[in-house]
């Protein structure tokens, strides 16, 4: 990590200075300090594994940063350290009404999907019997036959997705059933 800065020093030239602090804190303490200096801050950015990132400059007013940013660190690292709240899990009646709903969309999509199917078996037949002499029909009819096999794909994919979902919901009703 590398911050770079451009300031204005006190005979009015423009000075460029480029750095590798230790710690991010003590980085942007030093950029502070500079700019109590009589100078004036131009830019500053912080570089880091290729990475630009302009730092903004009204920040650097000579207060120190570094205990404010450790500050946030203790934070978020004692947050990390906490166990994940487990949140309520579904009861059998929300999961069956869910896996429900997800049946019905996966029929409707299919649907969706088998109409998309029959528009581009038709268009590839109308091409073909129109332009059966001409060599761009045959472009034609090969790009229809691409968007055929994407639709017929997802298909497939939906189908074995519904039966997955239709195979939880029977197993759901049986486990009420024997409940």
């Amino acid at each position: 990590m590398i911050i770079s800065l451009t300031a204005i020093d006190r005979q009015g030239q423009t000075r460029e200075f480029a750095y590798h602090p230790d710690r991010i804190e003590l980085g942007f303490d030093v950029v502070s300090l500079i700019a109590t200096q009589n100078t004036t801050l131009i830019k500053v950015e912080l570089i880091d594994q290729g990475h630009y990132m302009p730092l903004p400059i009204e920040v650097f007013d000579g207060a120190s940063l570094a205990t404010p940013i450790q500050k946030l660190e203790q934070e978020w690292t004692y947050l990390l350290e906490q166990p994940l709240q487990t949140t309520k899990q579904p009861n059998r009646e929300e999961f069956l009404n869910w896996s429900c709903q997800q049946v019905y969309r996966y029929e409707k999509y299919i649907m969706d999907l088998n109409q998309m199917i029959d528009v581009f078996t038709k268009l590839i037949q109308e091409t073909e019997n129109v332009f059966s002499f001409r060599e761009p029909s045959s472009r034609k009819a090969d790009h229809f036959r691409r968007m055929l096999e994407r639709y017929e794909l997802k298909r497939t994919r939906a189908s074995a997705a519904y039966e997955i979902a239709v195979e939880r919901i029977n197993t759901l009703v049986d486990q009420s059933y024997f409940s």
